[in-house]
């Protein structure tokens, strides 16, 4: 039987229904009402519900808050029975959760008047309910979710508004027990937490760029399409070669080079390897945003490449994000660098691995490269590159290493040489936890650190080029600086990386 990846991110889970008053299966049952007071809210007083909208929910404080815990939401909505009532209702079915419970008990109505521009919140079912006796002996008390001014209607929030034209809602709740035993001996309400949440709506304002493009590509010409409405201004961007960090996002921010003003489709040209496609724009509040688009152009070049062979490709990176996937190891064509000895890549080194889990497929439009650079030895590196697999969940996988982020995010080499791999007898391997997988379609801007075992590499075909010129230039040293540097003239006095006969050195030159 095939094996598949396993369920990467814990989720943040909804309050836990233990137990109910009268049952204690009642985390599968929904309650007879979600609106608790006929006098807040009747259901005969509105229309029907209508899919409006999707959206995004964020907590930015209380129940969930501090944790930057965010997720989409689809929205319903309803208008008043009565002609003279402009408010209308809308409804998020998901509203704690990323799955609803059964019975659609985890829901939020929310209210808006757009006449006094004023949200309200009625009384509703949180679906919680206390699962320890108190020194009564009652369990079973019922948890509510209401507004701050719904709660107390005497006092005002600052925090709640709603901006009809961004489509943009912060809302002040309050969830509490009601019934529960106080410090005095009486029963009442008891408030639990309180929460700040902010609400975005789609299809109000949309102030992105939208970059589209094939994000694998074996051609170094392609087309990339700028779409975007005529909500944002300032729009422009930038290619760039290899990752980019926020001080270079500052800078294409600052220079304001290749203004657009109506979305474009152009061609570019491409690097090999990863080249980075970043757009800048405003919304009216001069509040900018940045979308990003990686491109990987994997060319064959096959004028600039050798095939050495036949190597051992043992992966430990996506497999080691599964569940008893193991570390398996494949059979792979690796090709060196005409023009770089020592730099190497892995010919479709996914291919085999996709036939052998289920849930995986392997992008068969053209060759996916893993490229090794171990010009020295002691200090490989293994650049970002697209697997050209992709998970039935978790969308595309591409590949890095903690060297490679951190030389793209402006450590010296010295501080990230730690990470780097090795390339001795034949065989290159990294360190352990010096291997990353990166799942954007799942979770953007994270890297899952793997290679636990430390048995991620590859190794090299038996008669590779780097055995056959160090064993015929045996006494021909090769001077690399600490930072990496060929040098064809050493220095008397500096201290260099020096390559003999596939093997590396630090050495004093005298």
């Amino acid at each position: 039987m095939k094996k598949t990846l396993a369920t990467l991110l814990i989720a943040v889970s909804a309050p836990v229904c233990l137990s109910a008053a009268g049952t204690d299966a009642a985390c599968t049952k929904s309650p007879q009402r979600v609106i608790v007071y006929e006098d807040e809210c009747n259901d005969a007083d509105w229309t029907e519900w209508q899919s409006w909208t999707t959206g995004t929910i964020t907590y930015v404080d209380g129940f969930y808050g501090g944790m930057g815990y965010s997720h989409g939401i689809a929205v319903d909505r309803r208008f008043s029975r009565d002609a003279g009532n402009s408010a209308w209702q809308m409804r998020i079915p998901n509203y704690h959760r990323n799955e609803p419970r059964e019975g659609g008990i985890d829901e939020l109505i929310i209210q808006y008047d757009p006449a006094a521009k004023k949200l309200f919140i009625p009384t509703q079912d949180f679906g919680m309910r206390t699962a320890v006796e108190d020194a009564e002996g009652v369990k079973g008390i019922p948890g509510y979710i209401t507004g701050y001014t719904t709660f107390y209607p005497d006092r005002t929030s600052d925090i709640e508004y709603f901006d009809e034209v961004e489509g943009e809602m912060q809302i002040h709740t309050l969830v509490y027990w009601d019934g529960i035993l106080l410090d005095d001996g009486t029963r009442g309400k008891y408030v639990y937490t309180e929460s700040v949440d902010k609400i975005k709506l789609d299809g109000f304002t949309d102030y992105n760029v939208h970059i589209i493009a094939d994000r694998c590509v074996n051609n170094n010409m392609t087309t990339v399409k700028f779409d975007f409405t005529d909500h944002p201004h300032g729009v422009c961007y930038e290619l760039v070669n290899g990752l980019v960090s926020d001080e270079k996002i500052d800078g294409i921010a600052a220079a304001k080079a290749n203004p657009l003003d109506a979305p474009v489709s152009m061609e570019f040209k491409l690097e090999t390897g990863l080249n980075t496609v970043v757009a800048i724009s405003y919304d009216r509040q001069e509040k900018r945003y940045v979308n990003i688009l990686e491109i990987y152009c994997m060319p064959d070049e096959e004028g600039e490449w050798e095939s050495i062979g036949k190597g051992t490709f043992t992966e430990d990176a996506v497999s080691g994000l599964g569940s008893n996937m193991g570390i398996p190891s494949f059979e792979v064509d690796v090709e060196e660098s005409r023009t770089t000895p020592g730099l190497y890549r892995m010919v479709d080194p996914y291919l085999q691995f996709s036939r052998k889990f289920s849930g995986l497929s392997h992008h068969d439009g053209h060759n996916h490269y893993i490229y090794f650079d171990a010009s020295v030895p002691s200090q490989v590196m293994l650049s970002q590159s697209a697997t050209g697999l992709r998970d039935d969940k978790l969308g595309e996988i591409y590949l890095t290493s903690r060297a490679y982020e951190e030389m793209m995010a402006g450590a010296m080499r010295i501080e990230y040489a730690k990470y780097l791999g090795n390339l001795e007898q034949d065989i290159i391997s990294f360190p352990q936890d010096a291997v990353g997988v990166k799942l954007p379609e799942y979770v953007e801007n994270n890297i899952w650190w793997t290679n636990s075992s430390g048995s991620f590499g590859l190794r090299l075909p038996q008669t590779n080029s780097l055995s056959e010129i160090s064993g015929a230039e045996e006494d021909a040293p090769v001077y690399y600086t600490l930072q990496g540097m060929r040098v064809s003239t050493p220095s008397v006095g500096a201290t260099y990386i020096v390559v003999r006969g596939g093997h590396s050195s630090k050495e004093f030159y005298r």
